[in-house]
């Protein structure tokens, strides 16, 4: 077992970890000993992980999950209520627009901010609220560098990647 299990548990939950980043960092922590749980939108990219992280030998847990859907924690549950995810890691981004604000009605932009926003600070109560109690565990919140300054053609995106680092920031 290695010290990051030590401190965290056996489980990672990785909420947008199928591709990209998020998959290397899967990886990585499966060869650091975590089991894992992945979330993500695409089935197959998420099915060729876990199939690469469990010839790890580690256990996986997957389902395919659009992470700006209002019940994305409520599914999320049903993977992980009978295990202590010790760390959390939000790395999913929901961007679907370049365009400027008023060009769109406001309800265009909610997956924006259901994903980037409100899910993240779900994801961050719930399993947050878990490690509290058992006074160990880690979150990690990905933002991005469109969160440090505005883009007119990206208002909401970059605003959203700004609430991801500053609630990371009051989080710690």
């Amino acid at each position: 077992m290695t010290a990051l299990v030590e401190r965290y548990g056996p489980w990672a939950l990785i909420a947008g970890g199928s591709e990209g980043v998020g998959a290397s960092l899967a990886r990585q922590l499966a060869a650091a000993g975590f089991n894992l749980v992945l979330l993500a939108r695409k089935e197959g990219p998420l099915d060729a992980l876990a199939a690469d992280v469990r010839a790890l030998g580690r256990e996986v847990r997957t389902l395919s999950l659009d992470l700006a859907r209002p019940d994305a924690l409520e599914q999320a549950r049903t993977l992980t209520d009978d295990i202590a995810v010790g760390l959390l890691v939000f790395m999913a981004g929901a961007g679907h627009r370049i365009a400027p604000f008023h060009d769109y009605p406001l309800e265009e932009w909610t997956t924006t901010l259901n994903c980037n926003v409100t899910g993240q600070a779900s994801f961050a109560h719930h399993y947050g609220a878990l490690m509290k109690q058992r006074g160990t565990g880690g979150i990690v919140l990905v933002a991005s560098m469109a969160g440090m300054a505005g883009s007119g053609s990206m208002a909401i995106y970059t605003a959203a990647k700004a609430f991801s680092m500053t609630f990371a920031e009051a989080l710690w």
